[in-house]
């Protein structure tokens, strides 16, 4: 029975981290801890300029687009947030229909996504963010993001972790510091 505790202990810590995050640099004070963890739709850490000293909008496309422009959300540009204190950086936690917006526009070879700030897992759970089907952003995350501190995401969208657990032990042979494969059924495997 100890077994046993032990084992959905070492489970439930390690899927608990699935929704930690780095800290998006640019985000704004909304959240307070500056990640894209919060609600149910800012979860993309996107790179939108070039750096906070400069602070000049990046080009999306062949044409010199910026984000905003793309989005149609140039009248509410706020890189001057993004690019001064109190997170100063070059991304924000953009809208998961707002990637997909980009991606469908530009391609996903276009996209600027910072992986280990956006929250990856969430993202490939979801299918639609309004009226924005996510296939296509799902499958451009799943391109990008295969390596990061948030783990990889495995060809069937399941979240591979790397992350050490606080406890140490084995588990069917595998140490806890070893990387996890979730499925989606429960079951646990050594990668």
């Amino acid at each position: 029975m100890k077994l046993l505790a032990a084992f959905v202990f070492s489970v439930a810590t390690v899927i608990g981290q699935t929704s930690d995050v780095a800290v998006c640099p640019g985000e704004g004070p909304r959240y307070g801890d500056f990640k894209c963890n919060h609600d149910r739709t800012h979860r993309v850490c996107a790179k939108l300029v070039d750096n906070p000293t400069d602070c000049n909008e990046l080009s999306w496309d062949e044409e010199g687009d910026s984000f905003w422009v793309i989005t149609g959300q140039q009248r509410w540009n706020w890189k001057d947030r993004i690019c001064n204190e109190p997170n100063p950086g070059d991304s924000w936690c953009i809208c998961m229909w707002a990637t997909a917006n980009l991606i469908k526009r530009v391609g996903c070879d276009n996209v600027h996504i910072n992986c280990a700030a956006t929250d990856v897992d969430y993202v490939m759970k979801s299918y639609r963010d309004g009226r924005w089907d996510l296939t296509e952003a799902k499958e451009c995350i799943r391109k990008k993001c295969i390596t990061g501190t948030q783990g990889s995401v495995g060809d069937s969208g399941i979240v591979l972790l790397n992350r050490k657990s606080p406890r140490s032990g084995t588990l069917d042979g595998a140490t806890l510091d070893e990387p996890m494969v979730f499925r989606p059924a429960g079951n646990v495997t050594d990668q």
